[in-house]
Parts: C-alpha cells; structure tokens; sequence
C-alpha cells in the first residue's frame, strides 16, 4: 500500500511550484500553469561536508521540475569537480535537485526560474555515510491532540539530531536490513499518515511499529507521524514510548472541555496558547524506552464541530510552539510533492 502524506501545506506548495515570479499560482483544482518557455539551466554544486571524505564524482544527480500535475525529471552525473549541468527544464518552474552520495539522498530546492531568470546554481551539500551509531536523540517532541466525540486524533513532529559528521545508515534487525528509526505507535493507533523525512520507499509499519530505513544525516530532521485512537466511554488513554533519548516533549491540546491527565507531563502556563485556547504540557529528558502515560476524558461532552476548530487552532499552535520557521515547513511539503506523492498507510506496509 501507499503511505499518505500529512502535511495541510500540499495545496499551496503545488501551486507555489507551478508558478515562478510574475506568474500567478494557480488555486488548488484549478488549471495547470502552461511553461512559457524551454531552456531553463540548473547548475549543480556540492559541497563534501565531512572532514576528509569521499569526493562525490561519479554520484547521480536529478533534477525534478512540477508541470502543471506532473513531474519532469532529469539526470546527470557529477563530474570531477563535484558539478553537473542540466539544460532544457520547462519554464517557469522551481527545482529540486537531489545528490546521491554513498547511497544516500541529499536535496536542495532552486530559487523559482521564469523567461527572465532562466539559470541558477544550486548547492547540495553531502556526507560520507557510516553504519556506526552516532549518539543521536529527540531534541524535541512535539503532539497535538485534537479531540472528537469518537476519539483523538494524534500528531507528532520529532526533530532527530544526530551530531556526528557522518550520515546514518542503520542497524539490521531481524529481517537483516538496516533501520536507523523505530517508533511504537500506541495500541490501537489506525488512518496512520507519515511525512518530513519519512520517505515512502523505505517507511513500514507492522505490528504496530512504524521504522524508517533511510539514513539519519548529520543535524536536525524532521519526521511527521499521524494517527487516530479510537474513544472508549468517553476517553482515550494511550503511551507515548521514547525511541531515542528525547531532551523534551511538548503536548498540545485545545481547551475545549475535555480533560488531559498525565503524571510525566506538566502543566504550563503560557499566555499565548492560553489566548488562542489551547493548553500546554511539558515533559524533560526522557530514556529511550521509557513511556509516558497520557488520559483524555470528557469526550462525549464535546459539541458538534468544536473539535474541528480545535484542529484549526491547534496547526498554529503547534507551528508557535515548536519555534520551526514557516520556510523549513514549507521546504518540508514541498519535498513531499515532489518525492512522495499521495501516501497511505495500512496494516501490511511491505506491500508495494
């Protein structure tokens, strides 16, 4: 089955992408935005950011254009010098131009190009990969909660650092392929959907256990995780399992009536969130591991519509919290775009 991506941003970022300066993006639904020209030059520069690695000539370069609802792609290969040309894209358009470096995809989105500005340099930079465990962990773990009378939808933004200069490839496990990460998913969790730096080709779920096989590059990313628990007399009591050292966790929660309980994640007053009706938990470092445990009541005295507000509420509230510049969620959806498509979850993921 095909993974779903999460991200609300995909409307815009299709139109955004379609469009180049002085041209108008098209609304969602709408008709595709027509190239004007042929001809636009993507010049491709990396930059080897481990300390004495691997020159990456020789490495596969792409270049993938939107037009109108389809994607263009081109290939090249590095030369010695670490550089690639590409010609002849459509215009307008805005590229996103990958590297493989040692097995592992490194991406940089292109400034938009039109008739007007039809060459760019884009730099990619790159790592040497390694199949030694850095000493990664969750710098931070944000979820959201938005409440239902039938139950919680869960949404969890985990931003992965790994502080070595070398990205990671992974530790087998029983099936004999590398997986660098593993997260548990709460008993029941259903309508699972994954986006960041979840890439549908190496994305599984089984037995309740959501692992990534792509490699963990050096720095901070992203990975997006949504699912839904179903609602037993009126509340939902699920865990949250650390798959890493995570320094800290956020919980968010619109104030809409329902009760949320933990006993490892504190209250915080926070005039902002207050304002915009939503209430705020906080936890400290937590082992890999170890689970915290989260009770919602109340559900069933919910009114008609309230949750779907919170909701609303709720993807400002966390985009505030989480500090994450609108540009890196942006980037974020339009990776996913470009890279992943239309992805959904099921029960058996190793069903391709």
């Amino acid at each position: 089955m095909r993974w779903n991506f999460l991200l609300p941003v995909v409307p815009v970022v299709l139109a955004l992408c379609a469009a180049g300066p002085g041209t108008s993006a098209r609304a969602a639904g709408g008709p595709a935005t027509s190239p004007v020209s042929s001809g636009g030059v993507v010049e491709v520069r990396t930059v080897q950011r481990t300390p004495g690695g691997t020159a990456p000539a020789g490495s596969a370069v792409y270049v993938d254009v939107l037009v109108g609802k389809q994607i263009s792609r081109q290939e090249a290969k590095l030369d010695d010098a670490g550089r690639a040309t590409v010609e002849g894209l459509p215009l307008p358009c805005r590229p996103l131009v990958t590297v493989v470096h040692q097995g592992v995809e490194y991406r940089a989105m292109g400034a938009p190009m039109d008739a007007a500005n039809p060459r760019q340099t884009v730099e990619v930079g790159v790592y040497d990969s390694t199949a030694e465990e850095p000493a990664w962990s969750v710098k931070m773990r944000h979820v959201l909660l938005r409440a239902g009378r039938d139950g919680v939808q869960v949404t969890e933004v985990l931003a992965v650092e790994n502080p070595a200069d070398r990205s990671w490839t992974g530790r087998n496990d029983a099936s004999g392929r590398p997986v660098t990460l593993e997260i548990r998913l709460p008993d029941g969790a259903s309508e699972v959907k994954v986006g960041g730096a979840f890439d549908e080709c190496c994305t599984e779920l089984a037995e309740g256990v959501l692992k990534s096989r792509s490699a963990i590059v050096p720095g901070v990313t992203q990975y997006h995780v949504q699912y839904e628990l179903a609602a037993r007399g009126g509340r939902v009591d699920f865990q949250l399992r650390a798959p890493a050292p995570v320094r800290q966790t956020m919980l968010m929660a619109a104030d809409d009536g329902t009760t949320v309980e933990s006993a490892e994640l504190m209250p915080v007053s926070d005039a902002e969130m207050s304002g915009r009706g939503m209430r705020l938990f906080s936890a400290g470092p937590v082992d890999k591991g170890r689970t915290m445990s989260v009770h919602v009541a109340r559900l069933d005295a919910l009114r008609k519509g309230e949750s779907r507000q919170a909701g609303a509420d709720g993807g400002t509230a966390l985009k505030l919290v989480a500090g994450f510049a609108a540009g890196a969620v942006l980037l974020a959806g339009i990776l996913g775009v470009f890279l992943k498509g239309s992805r959904q979850a099921g029960p058996n993921q190793n069903e391709r």
